[in-house]
């Protein structure tokens, strides 16, 4: 199955993740963004999650995959991402580039609803941010 969009990647999730704690889950895709394999990598309470970034980046190794697509759920129904959601998306997405896997998405599921980070462009302000930061460690290095 090809996932090629935020909404189609909601409707799939939303089979699986259920509303009474919060779970994180992974879909790791191939070049053709088809699914390889998805998994429910973490659960935790009605609050939080515990989430350990290493596991996801093991997950994605050993899948072998090009891409993925990461989502939690707010059990509260409330699907706009707190502080520490956009945090852990930021380091996870420079973490994913580190070992050349594209992170296509992170969702959060509430009642009937979704928060996309790629549709709200927040991936790709943290493609700037990285890259900003590489170029002025690349100038201070004096190699520029």
């Amino acid at each position: 199955m090809k996932v090629t969009s935020s909404r189609h990647a909601y409707s799939i999730f939303k089979k699986h993740l259920t509303r009474e704690v919060e779970e994180f889950w992974v879909m790791a895709l191939n070049s053709q963004l088809e699914i390889i394999q998805m998994e429910m990598l973490f659960r935790g309470t009605v609050h939080s999650c515990p989430f350990h970034p290493r596991d996801l980046i093991r997950f994605l190794c050993l899948s072998n995959c090009s891409g993925f697509v990461i989502a939690h759920n707010h059990p509260s129904g409330n699907s706009r991402p707190s502080k520490e959601d956009r945090f852990i998306t930021k380091k996870i997405h420079a973490l994913a580039q580190l070992v050349d896997i594209k992170m296509n998405d992170h969702l959060i599921l509430g009642k009937d609803c979704y928060f996309s980070f790629a549709d709200a462009l927040l991936l790709k302000k943290f493609d700037q941010q990285i890259c900003k930061v590489t170029l002025n460690r690349f100038k201070s290095s004096g190699n520029y």
